[in-house]
């Protein structure tokens, strides 16, 4: 083997090691029957929605929001140092404000508050930290827990209605967690959003309202929104969320990047259920159809490899188990010249 042959090949082993994405695997952490947190992150150098895993490569600037909510109030340490193994940290938020890193070993949660951290990924993501806030029970919370005068006094005061309210997205797909964003004035006078017969309490943060929605929750079709502010009054809207479910054993749900060009081999990732199942992917358009390399990180995440040179189009996936075959023409991706 000459020099220049192991020196073409190693480069191609980088970067194809480099493209593969992994991702860092979240969960539920429950601290109690009355108070858990739910983590969501996106990539902000590509834009990403916000979901319960997004791949991200070194240099990437990554946001982590974690939501945390309760029927009491109590105080938490955030242990942040397992985060700083793989963050270059830049910015650190709790409710709306900025905070430093030494205010995270005491922070108050209300009903429900918002931590988020920004930062410069110090590598391509793995699949091996789980961050866990412990929680510290202080004299104050026991206080604060105490004082029901002085929350009626805080619902009595009375309330600016929400006004000019948008959502980001209306359309969403149920086979996965999805968090919806609305905004608008005076958002935080809205203590609960509610969706078709299902009430849901949202994170106020940045003059932005986040309602976190479990995967599975919503069946297909649309659904009325409308708000329950803190007041106690309701407010109407013509506002409306679609959702897509499939209960098929393996379904698509989201497809990252969207758009693809085809001068180079690619990677997109693909998020949905039951990938544990897969025998075989193979890409279509009804023209052309190509098998293709996968891996699987999880049931819910696949990395796809796309090769060089497919003509420019929309494709979708005909992903075969050791049953059958699931044409997925719900979820398609665009390959350009």
């Amino acid at each position: 083997m000459n020099k220049r042959y192991r020196i073409a090949l190693l480069l191609i082993i980088l970067i194809l090691g480099g493209l593969f994405l992994f991702f860092y695997k979240v969960r539920d952490i429950d601290f109690s029957s009355d108070f858990y947190t739910r983590f969501f992150m996106r990539n902000l150098t590509w834009q990403t929605d916000f979901r319960t895993s997004v791949p991200y490569k070194k240099g990437d600037i990554v946001e982590y929001t974690w939501i945390f909510s309760g029927n009491s109030p109590r105080n938490i340490a955030f242990d942040i140092f397992p985060l700083k193994n793989f963050l270059d940290i830049e910015r650190i938020e709790f409710d709306d404000r900025e905070i430093q890193e030494k205010d995270l070993g005491n922070i108050h949660i209300r009903d429900s508050s918002l931590l988020k951290i920004t930062g410069k990924a110090k590598n391509t993501s793995t699949d091996n930290a789980v961050i866990q806030p412990k929680i510290t029970t202080t004299e104050e919370t026991d206080r604060e827990d105490k004082s029901i005068e002085e929350k009626e006094k805080l619902v009595s005061i009375p309330q600016t209605e929400p006004t000019d309210i948008t959502l980001d997205i209306t359309g969403y797909n149920s086979n996965i967690n999805n968090l919806v964003t609305l905004r608008g004035k005076n958002l935080d006078s809205i203590e609960f959003v509610n969706i078709g017969e299902k009430r849901i309490r949202p994170v106020y943060s940045s003059g932005a309202l986040f309602v976190q929605i479990d995967r599975d929750t919503f069946q297909s079709g649309e659904y009325f929104v409308f708000f329950t502010l803190k007041n106690g009054k309701i407010l109407t809207s013509e506002h409306r969320l679609s959702f897509e479910y499939s209960s098929s054993a393996i379904n698509i749900a989201n497809i990252t990047p969207k758009t693809i060009q085809n001068n180079e081999d690619r990677f997109v990732v693909i998020q949905g259920n039951g990938f544990d199942k897969i025998v075989s992917i193979q890409l279509s358009n009804n023209l052309v159809l190509k098998n293709a390399e996968f891996n699987i990180i999880n049931n819910q995440v696949a990395g796809v490899k796309i090769p060089k040179g497919l003509p420019s189009g929309e494709y979708y996936f005909n992903i075969m188990d050791t049953v059958t075959i699931y044409e997925l023409k719900n979820m398609k991706f665009t390959i350009t010249n």
